[in-house]
């Protein structure tokens, strides 16, 4: 027996009501994400006009209710946008810190190991970063060595081997 042609599993090619309403929910949550960040990362965004204007009317709100509501009327305007391109842009800011924070981690063990063997090292890294100033990088490293040696304490607590820290990044980073 033949489907008839109003029934609503013969067109497999549409998209079934409860996944309409979990795209609809995904886009609401990811409204939320981005309205939970400062309007400094916000502004980071590309955002359309509109979608700013709602992220303002939605720190007006207080009801909860008309604030769910509110991300309703978000997420349709997301909709309307690039949503997959907003999500990777929200995913970029958000990793942004942690991978700082590991290249910072990378120059602080890079550094300790300068100061133990400093002229491969400082040779590789000059070859990495040409507009390193060699006699400044060696004459950092020599006085990170001779404070290290004398004071007995460990990489960084001593002015010398901040300092080589410090000119690394602002050469590295």
């Amino acid at each position: 027996m033949t489907k008839p042609d109003n029934d609503p599993s013969a067109n497999d090619d549409e998209p079934s009501k409860s996944d309409i309403k979990r795209e609809a929910l995904k886009l609401q949550e990811l409204g939320k994400r981005i309205y939970e960040l400062s309007n400094k990362e916000r502004a980071q965004l590309s955002l359309n006009p509109d979608l700013i204007k709602a992220f303002e009317e939605a720190k007006r709100i207080s009801n909860k209710e008309a604030l769910r509501r509110h991300f309703q009327y978000v997420g349709k305007l997301i909709r309307n946008t690039d949503a997959a391109l907003l999500e990777d842009a929200l995913e970029k800011l958000k990793s942004a810190p942690l991978e700082k924070s590991r290249k910072i981690l990378a120059m602080e063990s890079f550094t300790t190991e300068l100061i133990q063997k400093d002229i491969e090292l400082s040779e590789s890294f000059m070859e990495q970063h040409p507009n390193t100033d060699r006699t400044k990088l060696r004459q950092l490293i020599r006085n990170a060595k001779k404070q290290t040696k004398s004071d007995e304490v460990p990489p960084f607590k001593n002015n010398s081997a901040r300092k080589l820290l410090e000119y690394l990044k602002q050469q590295a980073l």
